[in-house]
């Protein structure tokens, strides 16, 4: 099915018991997604550029994300290379020397 994953209620489930049927959701949801982030530790800083990521299709360069940030340039450069290494971005330019980053798609859903 696409990768689709479907849960099931009945109406009079909803109708009844709309409390329960949200922790089913929720149980469901941490535990479909949940699994790949659940090592990971990250700081403010690594929410914010990520949250920042999944709002748009540009790539992102230091200079973007330490003037949102109001960080220097080089502490821009450290964070998105870290997240890197983690898997979280990857390099949207060049291979030896990495300019821009970008959300892979896979990630995009968790971080709009």
């Amino acid at each position: 099915m696409d990768g689709w994953k479907v849960l099931r209620f009945a109406y009079d489930e909803i109708k009844e018991k709309p409390r329960q049927c949200q922790q089913l959701i929720l149980q469901m949801m941490g535990s479909w997604f949940g699994e790949e982030y659940s090592g990971l530790a990250l700081t403010l800083e690594d929410k914010e550029i990520l949250r920042i990521a999944g709002q748009t299709n540009d790539p992102l360069l230091p200079i973007t994300i330490s003037q949102r940030l109001s960080i220097s340039r080089n502490h821009a450069g450290k964070l998105l290379r870290k997240l890197a290494q983690m898997g979280l971005l990857q390099p949207a330019s060049g291979t030896t020397r990495i300019r821009s980053y970008k959300l892979p798609g896979r990630h995009r859903a968790f971080y709009c």
